[in-house]
């Protein structure tokens, strides 16, 4: 049997140490090839129009004496001297770089963008394994990423797309960095220009996104050193963002007053989009079936309480924001109901599961740093805890 699996944890590792690369080369294959396949469509005509008057004219204009860029009548999409305020300008800036550099080709016009997808992936392999100290949670991440198809053919066009997900994940690990105390030096001026990157992407995703770190933060019960260090990264963002929101009419994207019908209509076009392409509904049932379950087996046996105490003093203090406990604590459940469900468990695997769900739940009610790690092990009989994964729980 050990020299049967033997092949495989070979493969294992051999994948683990060169994931990296071959992620790299993947992605290079399906975002970079054919770029210029087709002509640039409306929208990424905009884009490539504005960009390349800002290279020109050293702004974006919607008119240049001889054509005007226009897309709905009811909005304001620039000023009286014709500058373009309907989308922030990050976009315009790369895109005028790549025709400087490149020619105004089709080709040059996408390449910021697929580049910028391309960045994405890496990056949340990389702020995945930092954070959540598994490789192979950041190895599938990145990897069902990189395989989602909708990504693929936004990151490909010549649109704000790739930028906005690309500075999402960034403002996501620099906001993870800046809870840490070690880190804050550094993770100060990546916030800051992760979140301004983000703003100037699109600030309808630069909002939700400052509102959830915001509810986070003061939900998750942080110290006076943290909201010192976090009330500075917020208020140097503020100062670069307010400025340009007042300019660009943020509030009220492009109108002179904000509608409430307009937005209650995109939350409800934007949930149709999650639960249809992101994260589909029996997958969300699945989930919260998983959670419930979990919920309920808190109640823990003798034997695995004192299996995981052991294990945790046998690694050393990780140090774990809330916001990764809830993730381990849900990603447990998920794991917990899907054994359940295929029938595979063994009898053992959703109490494990649930043990570590509950291990991770008591620290980060108490605001702890982290001991262990709950890790899946390699067969549906045996759970390991702990980073790294080194002994079962025994029986």
């Amino acid at each position: 049997m050990s020299q049967r699996l033997l092949p495989r944890r070979s493969l294992g590792s051999w994948l683990e140490s060169r994931f990296v690369w071959l992620l790299l080369i993947a992605a290079t294959v399906l975002l970079l090839a054919r770029l210029d396949n087709i002509y640039l469509w409306q929208d990424e005509a905009e884009t490539a129009l504005l960009s390349q008057r800002l290279g020109t004219y050293g702004l974006p204009l919607a008119f240049d004496g001889r054509n005007l860029i226009r897309q709905a009548p009811k909005d304001v999409q620039y000023t009286s001297d014709y500058v373009w305020v309907y989308h922030p300008w990050l976009p315009f800036f790369l895109t005028a770089l790549s025709f400087s550099l490149l020619g105004a080709t089709t080709f040059a016009a996408r390449l910021p963008y697929a580049l910028a997808g391309l960045a994405t992936v890496l990056l949340l392999y990389q702020s995945t394994r930092r954070h959540l100290r598994d490789q192979r949670v950041a190895m599938l991440a990145s990897t069902f990423l990189l395989l989602c198809v909708p990504f693929l053919l936004h990151a490909r066009q010549c649109k704000y797309f790739p930028f906005a997900a690309l500075f999402t994940v960034a403002t996501l690990d620099a906001y993870l960095l800046l809870l840490e105390k070690e880190e804050a030096r550094r993770a100060l001026p990546y916030f800051v220009l992760a979140g301004f990157c983000l703003f100037q992407s699109n600030f309808g995703a630069f909002v939700p996104m400052i509102a959830a770190l915001g509810a986070h933060f003061l939900l998750s019960g942080r110290q006076w050193d943290d909201v010192r260090r976090i009330g500075l990264a917020v208020g140097i963002l503020a100062l670069l963002v307010v400025p340009w929101a007042i300019y660009l009419q943020a509030w009220a994207r492009g109108r002179f007053a904000f509608d409430v019908y307009r937005f209650v209509g995109h939350l409800v076009h934007y949930g149709v989009y999650i639960t249809g392409w992101v994260f589909p509904l029996p997958l969300l049932l699945a989930f919260a079936y998983g959670y419930a379950r979990a919920r309920r087996r808190r109640a823990l046996e003798p034997r695995q309480v004192s299996a995981v105490q052991s294990s945790s003093r046998d690694h050393a203090p990780l140090p774990v924001s809330n916001l990764h406990l809830d993730v381990l604590q849900l990603y447990c459940a998920t794991r917990s109901a899907a054994d359940g469900l295929s029938g595979v468990d063994g009898g053992q695997s959703p109490g494990a599961f649930s043990a570590a769900w509950l291990c991770t739940d008591r620290l980060a009610g108490h605001n702890e740093r982290l001991a262990c790690l709950p890790v899946c092990g390699a067969s549906h009989q045996r759970v390991q805890m702990g980073f790294p994964s080194t002994s079962p729980l025994p029986g």
